[in-house]
């Protein structure tokens, strides 16, 4: 890609942990080290850029639908089992030490995500319900519910420890402790450098982080929003309508019409028969009901989860937001390719010679448009005023400057 988007290291570090995930689960060879690594890059790509929370959702929801217990714990969901768990307190207080528990463990994984992920917000109508992203006031407001919690009643906090630790070493086994100790070493020295600037008070706030907004209207909106202007740009097809009515190349035109149709035929399709040839395993998994786990169910999961982030996030889609979709549109092709290729031999050529193609005039149009070419003639460019911007930064030692986008992404690339 010539974009420079953080999106794309990113990427690659969600490829790296996806293949690692493939491995861990299908085979026990150097399994240690396999999660070591696996978790390594998580953290990394944490630091990278938090969008990479797409790529460890996926793993982390398929290991769960892929775990031997899931069915029985997903049996166990339900308001009564909530309402149970109240219940089986008998006095007053006690009931009140129960609610106070489960505040507790919701303001510690708000505090591990904020400080992992960078904070999050939740607004209706751009009204902020809920939001995180000071990092020192979660974590003063839940020593408070603690200090709460044990002067109300304590006498339960020594059976409560003692089942957490009768459940860690008698109900797992060493093996697993093991590889949740190498998983955890492998995180925080990925992460040790966010970790080392929070420690050192570098970073006190979330930064934006996660902002989504859940008004079913901007819902909609930012739904077609994505599949009518972010979704087309992501695949280049941004104003390609009206270069094919404004050329008056008619058969330039011609060329450009059909290559395009077929691109998009052939998108389609092979999104179609990708779900459509694995329906049960996408109903089970949609309904988030147990599995087998299969590789490819990686690509039944990513776009759905990349497309339900791109219509709650708050500003709507970008078409770098939505930028793993390209990749996965293209496996979606490798399958639907590799399962009809004995029936219609010529196809993959065809594909080839399409995809080719369609991108090969339009770059080329992209760059006449943009003056850099004449035909096929390259046009000698004045020299940019910005080298004497970047000059005057240099010679003064700034390293830090704000911009505009355009002046902030040409001076990033040639400084």
């Amino acid at each position: 890609s010539a974009h420079n988007w953080p999106h794309i290291p990113a990427a690659f570090f969600g490829n790296i942990i996806f293949l690692l995930f493939i491995k861990a689960k299908i085979t026990e060879k150097n399994r240690g080290a396999v999660v070591f690594f696996l978790f390594f890059s998580m953290g990394l790509s944490i630091y990278t850029y938090t969008f990479s929370l797409i790529y460890i959702s996926v793993i982390a929801i398929l290991y769960l639908l892929s775990h031997p217990k899931w069915s029985e714990f997903r049996e166990r969901i339900s308001l009564s089992t909530l309402v149970g768990f109240f219940r089986r307190k008998g006095t007053k207080t006690q009931r009140i030490c129960r609610f106070l528990d489960v505040l507790i463990f919701i303001f510690f994984s708000v505090i591990v995500f904020s400080y992992v992920f960078g904070g999050f917000a939740i607004d209706v109508g751009g009204v902020s319900i809920f939001q995180v992203k000071n990092f020192h006031k979660p974590a003063l407001q839940i020593v408070g519910i603690i200090l709460l919690r044990i002067a109300i009643y304590r006498k339960d906090l020594v059976f409560i420890f003692k089942g957490i630790k009768t459940f860690m070493f008698d109900n797992v086994s060493m093996s697993t402790r093991r590889l949740v100790r190498l998983g955890t070493i492998g995180f925080c020295l990925g992460l040790s450098p966010r970790i080392a600037s929070i420690l050192t008070g570098e970073t006190s706030r979330g930064g934006q982080g996660f902002d989504t907004d859940v008004l079913p209207t901007k819902l909609v909106a930012h739904f077609w929003d994505m599949i009518s202007r972010s979704g087309p740009q992501l695949f280049g097809f941004d104003g390609f309508f009206w270069n094919l009515i404004t050329d008056f190349d008619f058969f330039h035109a011609i060329i450009l019409w059909v290559l395009f149709f077929l691109l998009v035929a052939l998108l389609v399709s092979s999104g179609v028969y990708f779900f459509s040839s694995n329906w049960i395993s996408v109903s089970k998994i949609l309904s988030l009901k147990a599995i087998s786990f299969q590789p490819h169910h990686i690509f039944i999961l990513l776009p759905v989860l990349i497309c339900a982030a791109n219509i709650i996030v708050e500003n709507g889609s970008q078409p770098r937001y939505l930028f793993p979709l390209f990749g996965t549109f293209v496996l979606w092709i490798g399958w639907f390719l590799s399962k009809i290729q004995e029936k219609v031999k010529w196809l993959p050529i065809l594909v080839l010679v399409v995809w080719v193609g369609l991108y090969s005039l339009k770059n080329y149009q992209m760059y006449k448009d943009s003056g850099l070419i004449n035909d096929f003639t390259l046009i000698k460019l004045k020299k940019l005023e910005l080298y004497d911007l970047l000059s005057f930064l240099e010679s003064n030692e700034i390293n830090v400057a704000y911009s505009n986008y355009y002046v902030s992404a040409v001076g990033t690339f040639l400084s």
